[in-house]
């Protein structure tokens, strides 16, 4: 991965854990509240960055090994989800977590199809529907990826922005005439994998533009100036249904430009404690819920009361779990695996 690129993901992952558990925030400074909710957006940023990712990834080839890829595919994500599931089930067993296991919800989380099941998408580790959708855009990469090797550049970008355009189109159409909440079909317009794949696309054509031409200039003012639009455009947009993409292109000028950058921002990005927090980004996503509510538990039976101070443990606690589960469980497992499967 281009190490610049590695910290936003911890920036990313963060503003989900925030959103999720940072309710002592709101209400402070009302433009904040208005772009809060917004904060998942988060989870479109990830797919728009796999895209591009793993075009730079596998850019000198003419085809992938697809046996090879989906191993290694699967070692990555597969233990983590396993355990973050694992743990979330003895959380509630314990009645850390107020929730329940419903029926089958288990094995749909096993087979990371929870996402395309109605109403089960939040269930158990509610941040694990993300994989379940990442999950697909993995089996469908082979194909696209072949697909676009053999069109020109300007077909790629034409039938991704063009893709991108008409799922909004449809979207925001779906939204405010048929959309009847998510005792319904919320559940299917804000979850579903298929109504996430323009982000990927978006992504996986903004990596084929990159690697035409990765040489590198000083784009730090043009990358404040993006964060500045992307906020801005947030804010204006709340109003229209932004959940599935919308922001995919936004994003993705932000990503190639941060790849092509050799400014103080690049600099600050590279540096390694930086770059580490977005190694285990991962575990920070996944494990947001099992950590921040047996934190919370443990906190308030040594009576700590204070939202500030629970959310701030938390969120260490969170980031330490994070890394130990990076050195001593995902790198051991995820080798391992791919030793074995091979």
């Amino acid at each position: 991965m281009i190490n610049q690129l590695t910290f936003t993901r911890f920036i990313a992952a963060i503003l989900i854990v925030i959103l999720h558990f940072g309710g002592i925030f709101k209400g402070k400074i009302s433009f904040i509240d208005d772009i809060w909710e917004h904060f998942n957006l988060g989870v479109s940023y990830f797919y728009v960055l796999s895209g591009f990712v793993m075009i730079v990834a596998y850019k000198n080839l003419e085809k992938i090994n697809s046996k090879k890829y989906y191993i290694n595919r699967l070692a990555r994500i597969y233990p983590l989800h396993i355990l973050s599931m694992l743990l979330v089930i003895f959380f509630i067993l314990l009645e850390i977590i107020n929730n329940n296991i419903p029926k089958l919800a288990v094995l749909n989380h096993i087979l990371l199809i929870q996402a395309w099941i109605p109403r089960t998408a939040l269930t158990l580790n509610a941040p694990a529907w993300s994989i379940s959708v990442e999950t697909f855009f993995y089996l469908l990469f082979p194909f696209i990826f072949s697909y676009f090797k053999r069109i020109s550049l300007i077909k790629t970008i034409i039938i991704s922005i063009g893709f991108c355009l008409i799922s909004q189109i449809i979207y925001n159409y779906y939204y405010f005439n048929i959309y009847e909440g998510f005792r319904k079909d919320g559940y299917f317009l804000f979850y579903n994998p298929l109504l996430h794949l323009n982000s990927f696309i978006i992504g996986i054509a903004t990596g084929f533009l990159f690697i035409k031409n990765s040489s590198q200039k000083k784009y730090d003012l043009l990358i404040i100036l993006l964060t500045c639009l992307l906020i801005t455009v947030v804010y204006l947009s709340r109003n229209l249904f932004i959940h599935n993409g919308f922001f995919a292109p936004l994003f993705a000028l932000l990503i190639y430009f941060i790849s092509k950058n050799n400014g103080w921002i690049t600099k600050l990005f590279t540096n390694k404690k930086l770059i580490y927090l977005g190694e285990i980004s991962f575990a920070i996503y996944l494990l947001q819920f099992p950590v921040f509510y047996f934190s919370k538990y443990s906190l308030k039976l040594l009576t700590i009361e204070n939202e500030l101070t629970l959310f701030l443990i938390s969120l260490i606690t969170l980031i330490l779990v994070s890394h130990l589960t990076y050195k001593h469980f995902e790198i051991p497992v995820r080798d391992y695996l791919k030793r074995k499967i091979k």
